[in-house]
């Protein structure tokens, strides 16, 4: 479905879908205009949009959900929690992720937290707005890179043999090197105070636009409240 066909007839609501989708920050009662608040999570500013077709389906977590941002945010994605006593967990991840961002770590640039409006029930929501920078887990890497390096089908080897080979070394690369430098990523953010680092390969993202990864996932991580 268009976004055209989101957008109310009625001048006023049309206007206040227009600022949502445009990443606008919004009132209060122009919030109340166009929906209601499908939580309680907190007094946060209203701004941006979704579409509950657009979840990330590899940012389907244990405790939360990731959805790309619809109209103009299509650069930016929110994170929800998958029920509300897990939104402490969002919370603490957005301040630990503000905080090593602030000190130029390798994670993705956080936007903050907001009520975002769900276009297809009508509801504000509160989440963890961050940037979407297309990236790839390092795990769905290792799975190419099993696929294409483990394929048993003589058939297909024969018919692609070289390029196979080609792509097994590539792919094996790529794989290797994602873990070195989300390994140094790692290193580096215990060098400057942060524990608890959760080392797993979903917790770690590949951008091929920088050649370089970025940490995700913050919420498990640590830092001591006497540091500045």
């Amino acid at each position: 479905m268009d976004l055209e066909d989101y957008l109310p007839k009625n001048g006023r609501e049309r206007e206040v879908y227009q600022k949502v989708l445009n990443c606008e920050e919004i009132s209060k009662d122009e919030a109340n205009l166009i929906g209601s608040e499908g939580d309680n999570q907190g007094n946060y500013p209203h701004k941006y949009a979704f579409l509950r077709d657009d979840l990330i389906s590899g940012r389907i977590g244990v405790h939360s959900v990731v959805f790309a941002l619809a109209g103009k945010g299509k650069d930016l994605v929110s994170k929800f929690p998958k029920i509300p006593q897990n939104w402490k967990k969002i919370v603490r991840g957005e301040n630990m992720q503000q905080k090593a961002y602030e000190m130029g770590l390798k994670v993705a640039k956080p936007e903050g937290l907001y009520k975002v409006f769900d276009l297809d029930k009508k509801e504000f929501y509160s989440g963890f707005v961050m940037e979407h920078m297309g990236m790839l887990p390092i795990n769905e890497i290792r799975n190419l890179k099993e696929e294409i390096c483990e394929s048993r089908s003589n058939n297909y080897c024969l018919k692609f043999g070289e390029n196979l080979r080609n792509s097994c070394i590539a792919t094996q690369e790529l794989y290797e090197k994602a873990l070195r430098e989300y390994e140094k990523a790692g290193l580096e953010a215990e060098a400057k105070g942060f524990s608890k680092i959760d080392y797993r390969e979903t917790n770690a993202f590949w951008v091929p636009k920088l050649n370089d990864v970025r940490l995700i996932d913050c919420d498990e991580w640590d830092y001591p409240l006497n540091k500045k």
